[in-house]
């Protein structure tokens, strides 16, 4: 087996070029661009050989234009714009404003004439105050003769201030007599209640002297 190897030839691998799109798009391109340099090449060789152009016939023969029908005259239409009617409007209310502003402006005039004029006559009035004049002297006929009064004389009353009765008997008895009062004294008959009010009156005296 070894040998039948040895004796099989190595084929020589050949170069062979790539298919490349880009080449191809290359080669497509190069194509374009030689037609196209070769259309303008002969269309610059039209325009080179000179033609001669023929005379508009209106040299031979005038032409005659049809003149069109004479239009009508416009007739202008009297319109009313919105924007006129507001400046008649605007300028009657300038007036009357300018009429009033003027009237105001007369009336502040004629006030500041009348002031002018009360005040040289309050001036006037003033000096006239300021000229020492002569007084008559008064009639001594009737001297005042002053007289006694008919009035009786007024007589001096004690005034009667209203104190309670608790306070008055407080105010009547002494503080000793307080002290030695006892009200622990069971012999003390309490039928007519005397001694819940000598009880109350001991302690609102007590309350006061504290």
């Amino acid at each position: 087996m070894w040998k039948k190897k040895q004796k099989q030839k190595v084929k020589v691998t050949s170069q062979k070029p790539f298919m490349l799109r880009t080449e191809q798009r290359g080669k497509m391109k190069d194509e374009k661009l030689m037609k196209k340099v070769k259309d303008i090449l002969t269309e610059e060789e039209k325009m080179r050989i000179p033609i001669a152009q023929a005379l508009p016939w209106t040299v031979y023969e005038p032409e005659c234009l049809i003149k069109p029908p004479a239009k009508e005259s416009t007739k202008p239409i009297d319109v009313k714009l919105r924007s006129d009617m507001r400046a008649i409007g605007r300028a009657e209310f300038d007036h009357q404003v300018a009429k009033k502003l003027s009237l105001i402006e007369q009336q502040k005039m004629e006030m500041e004439r009348q002031k002018m004029l009360a005040e040289e006559e309050e001036i006037r009035r003033l000096r006239k105050e300021l000229i020492p004049k002569a007084q008559p002297m008064p009639y001594f006929d009737k001297p005042f003769i002053p007289r006694r009064s008919m009035k009786q004389l007024t007589i001096p009353e004690e005034p009667k201030f209203h104190i309670p009765n608790h306070k008055k008997l407080i105010k009547c008895l002494s503080f000793k007599e307080m002290r030695s009062y006892s009200f622990a004294d069971e012999n003390v008959d309490d039928s007519s209640g005397h001694l819940l009010m000598w009880r109350e009156i001991f302690n609102l005296y007590r309350d006061e002297q504290n």
